[in-house]
This record gives C-alpha cells, sequence and structure tokens, in this order.
C-alpha cells in the first residue's frame, strides 16, 4: 500500500484501459483543498490512463469534503476524455451519495467487473 495523501492509502492496479484504485482511509477523514483529488490525478498521470475505477469497500460512509474531492477529480478526467467509476461502496456509503443527489453522476456498481459492463452493457464480459 502507498500513502497518496496524509493518512489515505492506496492499493493500484490495471489493465489495458483502466486503472483500479482501492482506497483505505484513515481513522477520521481531515481533507483540505484538492489534495486527494490531486494526488489521484498524480498517480493516473504517471501510469498515462484517465479511465479510473475507484473501489471503496473500506469506506462506511462518505463525507462531503470526500464528495468534493470525486466532483472535482470526475471534472478533470472528464477535462481529458477520461471517466471516474466508483464501485464497491457499502449501501450506507452509496446512500451519502444519493443523498447529495450524485447518483446520476456516480453511479452504483457492486465491484470492478460490474463497473466495467456497466460502463459498456453492451459488450460481453
Amino acid at each position: 500500500m502507498v500513502e497518496i495523501v496524509p493518512g489515505w492509502h492506496m492499493e493500484v492496479d490495471s489493465d489495458a484501459e483502466w486503472t483500479f484504485i482501492r482506497l483505505h482511509p484513515p481513522m477520521s477523514e481531515n481533507l483540505r483543498g484538492r489534495e486527494l483529488a490531486d494526488g489521484l490525478w498524480r498517480t493516473l498521470r504517471e501510469r498515462f490512463c484517465v479511465h479510473l475505477i475507484l473501489e471503496l469497500e473500506p469506506l462506511e460512509y462518505v463525507t462531503s469534503q470526500f464528495l468534493r474531492q470525486l466532483l472535482l477529480l470526475q471534472d478533470q478526467l472528464r477535462e481529458e476524455g477520461g471517466l471516474l467509476l466508483l464501485a464497491g461502496m457499502s449501501h450506507d456509503a452509496y446512500a451519502c451519495v444519493t443523498h447529495a443527489n450524485l447518483n446520476e453522476r456516480f453511479p452504483f456498481y457492486t465491484d470492478r467487473g460490474d463497473a466495467i459492463s456497466g460502463y459498456r452493457p453492451n459488450k460481453p464480459r
């Protein structure tokens, strides 16, 4: 695991089209500015990839600061023709996304495979 910003760790994997990042949050979230979005963006730039699936199983809940970071990153990726998908979020954590009216920007995918096939529903797995 690599520390992306203070307290936040990540595991990174990739295939020909996607970068997969599993985030491990700190015990108490302390995000400022756009540090998480910038850290994730740097990781993608190093891999020459603009298609990201964030695997969020370890998150028990999400805060407005975390959602703001996701929105900033998504906007940056869209400017580059990229895509951000969220996978593996608990139903309680995803309820925060729905409560913030962001469920259309961040559809629910149960896992990495579901996210990939959901993005391209007409292509076989």
